[in-house]
């Protein structure tokens, strides 16, 4: 019979080195994150529908458009719309695949936990963006509109803004008439948009009609619709008061790991119409040598300081002129981008403040002739004095 004798020493070395290892942060797992919170489509599985007064009414006065996918649509481009529920966003790797992203900003008060970090990222990669709110009818339209437009006013979406309404909480504020307060809320906060309603057949005409919500049915009448549909192609439901959709929601596929986000499934989208949404900025140029430029506030009264690599900390005023040496390719987390007429201006807080070329910088030999001159006078018995002040460059004699 052979006896084993453990190696008593090198266990003991093994077992202290595990103890005294660096310990890294525990990083967040996009599974742990905060899962009361909803994202896009949470509520939208496919189920029974529910009978309710307003789905008798909508079979009597409002049956639904069943619209026809058209064969051009499927050659549209997929893009995605991400949450907190994506985790970390391997941002340059979906840019391979898609130029659009609707990104989750919130839902009641609460501000998606990846939003900031999201919306910065996305702007650099060169998404046009798109912003969506899930509608949470236990607080008030107004309130959740401006925290909504708190957080895009100062760095704008290039494409829409999406209200999400697909949950009752059996809140104070539930029911289309509220959901529209807090779509023409944001119209009114932020001027120049106008908010999709992102909904599906069912949940909408289960929660409205076009006799009780006929001033709602009105107005969206004139707002684009976002469905969210996972059947047959063929049988897309389009309730009152649409015919056809403008963007639809097909799917949440296990593409994630290829996209680039740390959860398999992620939702996917097509546009259903070319409405003229702006093309991706790209990517800015080279700046070159260093130089000197100056910002001009724009018209917006900052709230926040701004950042940049040799001025930080303050407050500028409207209209306020500030000279910055040493520039050289990136203010804060913004690239710069070259204009038509050879300046550069960065991208910052949507153009609300803008940098441009003053002149280059001066040549190390400059020499600089600084000259104060008093002068006395006496003119009628009385006495004047001025000191004339002299700051001037010496040319140079070739």
């Amino acid at each position: 019979m052979v006896r084993r004798v453990a190696p008593y020493g090198l266990l003991c070395i093994l077992t202290l080195l595990y103890i005294t290892r660096e310990r890294k942060p525990k990083r967040l797992k996009y599974s742990q994150m905060r899962r009361e919170e909803a994202w896009m489509g949470r509520y939208h599985a496919p189920s029974p529908p529910r009978t309710t007064i307003h789905t008798l009414v909508n079979k009597v006065f409002a049956k639904p458009t069943v619209w026809t996918l058209p064969h051009s649509v499927m050659g549209q481009e997929d893009y995605s719309d991400i949450s907190f529920y994506q985790g970390d966003i391997d941002w340059q790797r979906m840019r391979t695949k898609a130029s659009k992203v609707i990104i989750r900003a919130g839902q009641n008060l609460w501000t998606d936990i990846k939003f900031v970090w999201n919306w910065i990222e996305a702007r650099k990669k060169g998404f046009a963006r798109s912003t969506y709110w899930f509608y949470d009818g236990r607080i008030s339209p107004g309130t959740q509109a401006a925290k909504w437009v708190s957080l895009v006013k100062d760095d704008r979406p290039e494409l829409d803004m999406v209200l999400d309404w697909e949950r009752s909480y059996n809140g104070a504020y539930e029911g289309l008439r509220n959901v529209v307060a807090m779509m023409q809320e944001v119209e009114r906060l932020l001027p120049g948009y106008e908010v999709t309603l992102y909904t599906n057949y069912y949940f909408f005409t289960e929660n409205s009609n076009p006799i009780y919500n006929a001033a709602q049915y009105a107005y969206l009448a004139k707002r684009k619709l976002y469905i969210a549909f996972y059947g047959a192609v063929e049988k897309i439901l389009i309730p009152k008061p649409w015919t056809k959709p403008y963007r639809w929601q097909w799917g949440t596929p296990v593409w994630g790991l290829e996209w680039g986000v740390e959860s398999k499934e992620i939702d996917m989208n097509k546009d259903m119409e070319s409405d003229g949404d702006p093309t991706p900025l790209p990517d800015p140029e080279p700046i070159g040598e260093t130089m000197q430029y100056k910002f001009i506030v724009g018209t917006n009264e900052r709230t926040d300081p701004v950042v940049t690599n040799n001025l930080t900390g303050r407050f500028y005023a409207v209209g306020e002129v500030v000279e910055v040496v040493s520039i050289s390719g990136v203010i804060g987390s913004d690239r710069w981008m070259k204009l038509d007429n050879g300046n550069y201006a960065a991208l910052v807080y949507n153009g609300t403040t803008r940098a441009e070329l003053v002149t280059p910088l001066p040549p190390a030999d400059e020499i600089r002739l600084r000259l104060s001159i008093p002068i006395t006078a006496t003119i009628n018995g009385r006495d004047y004095v001025k000191t004339i002040e002299i700051d001037t460059v010496l040319d140079a004699v070739e």
